[in-house]
């Protein structure tokens, strides 16, 4: 079981199984969720980590490349594998990805949905 983004420890309590085999799984940013079970902290890649992540991704031999797109999104395990997947799906180079990525500003692509459970925006947006 997965809850994601998980923002009020009282509200996701009920429904988390107290009896059973089941492994939960949460992820927030809120450090009130440590007392639900034993935190495992994720952090980024290495820079080596994140070039080579890419390649068995995409399968493109451009370390170079790889490299400047994991620096632009930070070398965030999730914003490698969202990359990676479009890229490797699309046909694109890094640098192909890095320019639409450049072109999309900000705020258009992280707009709050009206009634979506997660309310924050991008700033300016």
């Amino acid at each position: 079981m997965v809850f994601d983004n998980a923002a009020d420890v009282s509200m996701l309590r009920p429904w988390i199984p107290a009896t059973g085999r089941v492994q939960v799984v949460v992820t927030t940013r809120d450090r009130a969720f440590d007392r639900l079970g034993f935190p495992v902290p994720v952090g980024v890649f290495a820079p080596e980590e994140s070039v080579a992540f890419l390649g068995r991704m995409t399968g493109l031999d451009d370390p170079a490349g790889a490299a400047e797109l994991a620096a632009e999104l930070g070398r965030l395990a999730l914003a490698l594998a969202q990359a990676g997947a479009v890229i490797e799906e699309r046909g694109l180079s890094y640098g192909g990805y890095l320019r639409a990525l450049r072109a999309e500003p900000l705020a258009d692509g992280l707009r709050g949905i009206e009634g979506d459970a997660y309310p924050r925006t991008a700033p300016g947006s």
